[in-house]
């Protein structure tokens, strides 16, 4: 357990934190009124459900519609919309929201985020107990001093559900429930870019369990869609997807602000589209291939042991980074989800398991610059630089595979 006056010195750096990303979060509170945030999108998709116009969920013309009358200030201020790119089915989420004003629904949705990131130390307490040896606040100022999720509270993002799901499925397959916690990731299929690597990566490990609650639920989930706007629609849905990521007539299309590979080999060949799209490509592979072996490794030591339990938990957050590494489309609130590696790394830091000694440094190094509020300012608004951020990341995933597969290996 570490010493009172450590414990001091973290939780003053956590509150710190905290309140800058508070600060940070509530001044802008006129472009909420006025609709700038990322909800916008979610309540067009509430609103256009609300009039029958299920089957023009995908119009953009449709989309403009509705928020020249809802948000006119924001389209105006923008110079153009913020279009709905998400799954049929998560428009559900947002329909009851429709029934009220814009920014009753913004404070509804914000109050919901709120409580979820609230359960998510009662959903992974049990498995925490070098965290849990600290004050219970310590769960609370790391979850609202981690940036990503101001952000993502801010813009009234969908990542935190992301996050809880990730939580509850952490949790349950600790608990041995594989099938449970694949039901639980298909609901993430919200934002499939950040789940389906990860369930890609399970094909190659023994949790076969884990497809038999994934499948089911992602078909029902693709039923309802089908059913919501019709099957004309969800075959023209990732050509939407596909032109509204690359069209530079939407503000948000912006690889500088992109916390993945992408954005990473944006920033070394910006004029080289071919070179990116094969160097993304092989970079991919690599990275999920690592990541699936080192899983497979994993489950070959066999549950029941404490040695063993620390590996999951470490091949755990080596995959969940991987996933954000390879996904397409990462903009800082979607980094809420590293919120549970950082946990987990943290955890094995207090605990002394699993990272070998020479690797502690670096990655504690690594998990301050992804704690560290000034940076992420710095480069959003300073420099306009984010995908810096991605260097950290992937310096972390190679320091964990690294560092600990000679271990893995010897032991199988």
């Amino acid at each position: 357990m570490l010493r009172r006056s450590i414990q001091n010195w973290i939780a003053v750096y956590l509150i710190s934190m905290l309140l800058l990303n508070a600060f940070f979060a509530l001044r802008p509170w006129r472009d909420v009124r006025i609709g700038m945030p990322d909800f916008t999108t979610f309540y067009t998709a509430g609103k256009i459900l609300q009039r029958g116009k299920a089957a023009h969920l995908y119009d953009a013309s449709e989309q403009r519609t509705i928020q020249e009358e809802f948000v006119p200030a924001s389209v105006s201020k923008r110079g153009t919309i913020l279009p709905y790119i998400h799954p049929p089915f998560e428009a559900l989420l947002f329909l009851p929201l429709a029934a009220v004003s814009f920014a009753i629904a913004y404070l509804i949705w914000l109050a919901i985020n709120l409580a979820l990131l609230c359960s998510i130390p009662y959903c992974l307490r049990g498995f925490f107990p070098a965290i849990n040896a600290m004050p219970h606040y310590f769960w609370f100022f790391a979850i609202f001093g981690f940036f990503p999720i101001s952000r993502a509270l801010q813009q009234g993002q969908d990542t935190i559900l992301l996050l809880f799901l990730y939580c509850a499925a952490y949790a349950t397959m600790r608990q041995g429930k594989d099938a449970y916690a694949g039901g639980l990731l298909g609901l993430g299929l919200l934002k499939f870019h950040l789940v389906l690597p990860f369930a890609a990566a399970l094909l190659f490990s023994h949790r076969r369990r884990f497809f038999a609650g994934f499948l089911p639920v992602a078909f029902i989930l693709g039923a309802i869609s089908v059913g919501l706007v019709g099957g004309s629609e969800i075959l023209a849905y990732p050509k939407f997807v596909w032109e509204m990521e690359h069209s530079k007539g939407y503000a948000w299309v912006n690889l500088s602000n992109t916390l993945n590979l992408r954005g990473l080999l944006y920033e070394m060949f910006p004029a080289g589209a071919r070179l990116q799209s094969i160097a993304l490509a092989a970079l991919s592979v690599g990275v999920l291939g690592a990541a699936a072996w080192f899983w497979r490794q994993t489950d070959d030591l066999g549950p029941g042991k404490d040695r063993a339990r620390s590996d999951f938990d470490l091949a755990f957050a080596v995959l969940v980074i991987a996933t954000v590494l390879v996904s397409y489309h990462t903009f800082v609130h979607d980094w809420t989800i590293l919120l549970l590696p950082v946990l987990l790394l943290s955890e094995m830091l207090l605990s002394r398991r699993s990272l070998s000694s020479r690797a502690r440094v670096p990655i504690s190094i690594c998990l301050f610059a992804m704690f560290c509020s000034p940076i992420y300012l710095l480069c959003a608004f300073r420099f306009q630089h984010l995908e810096v951020f991605a260097y950290p990341l992937l310096l972390l995933f190679l320091l964990l595979v690294s560092s600990s597969v000679s271990d893995l290996t010897s032991q199988t």
